[in-house]
């Protein structure tokens, strides 16, 4: 580990400030500090132009972070590379067509554990437990906006000759709104949680039911452990600022 590496781990196991963090993460990219194995070929730390550079079919945010359908273990998703300060620090998948998530969760359970053993944790709840586990779970918090995040995104890949087509995606308005009545409203939710050094990743499946009509959910979250805490702190800020704006409308 470079010496950056270790001060990095110092000053994280040190309770440091989110700023503090946000500058140390600065100083590595001025170093061209690339961390550990995000999402595929991916590393932590990348700029936009070098995911590009391995997805050139990734479209822009209105933001700029990008997106492009992808496939895991037979399931059809959207990802969403998320950059914190210009750097790769979160991967987000949603995937787009789910019939049965308690199922579909556990293909993508076998098909993790074949590259980072078994789970961490490993959860089931249904009814009540299930909405209040997950407005506890911060780390569930983030993905399930995210998930919304993505609800604007192409639900399918372009077919064969077909022109990948372009879009500048926005954060839907009311986007916060719908992920909190979400998880009031989920009756079964399903978890489970790998770590490594440098990536925690958390698949998470949630149902509920919407007038009589059964909602489904099901988002697969990469986090660089070094970039978690600045990234948590600026989309929680967001968070705020929506929940906000959304009382004020009423």
């Amino acid at each position: 580990m470079n010496r950056y590496g270790v001060v990095l781990l110092v000053l994280l196991g040190c309770g440091s400030s989110v700023s503090e963090q946000r500058a140390l993460l600065q100083a590595g990219y001025a170093q061209n500090h690339r961390g550990g194995e995000g999402f595929q070929a991916t590393r932590w730390g990348m700029t936009p132009d070098e995911v590009r550079a391995l997805h050139p079919e990734v479209q822009p945010t209105t933001r700029g972070d990008l997106f492009m359908p992808t496939e895991l273990a037979g399931l059809q998703g959207m990802v969403l590379f998320v950059f914190t300060d210009g750097h790769l620090g979160n991967v987000l998948v949603r995937f787009t067509e789910t019939f049965d998530v308690r199922q579909e969760h556990q293909v993508l359970v076998d098909a993790m554990v074949a590259k980072y053993g078994r789970p961490r944790g490993y959860r089931t709840l249904l009814n009540e437990e299930a909405s209040h586990a997950n407005r506890r779970k911060v780390g569930t918090d983030l993905s399930w906006t995210l998930a919304f995040f993505t609800d604007t995104l192409p639900q399918s890949r372009p077919g064969p000759g077909e022109p990948i087509p372009t879009y500048a995606v926005a954060v839907p308005p009311d986007a916060v709104a719908r992920a909190d009545g979400f998880v009031r409203r989920l009756h079964a939710l399903v978890t489970a949680t790998w770590r490594t050094d440098e990536t925690s990743v958390y698949l998470m499946g949630g149902e509920g039911l919407n007038e009589g009509r059964n909602e489904r959910m099901l988002t697969l979250h990469y986090e660089g452990r070094d970039f978690a805490q600045v990234i948590r702190a600026d989309v929680f800020e967001d968070l705020a600022t929506r929940r906000r704006a959304q009382a004020d409308a009423f």
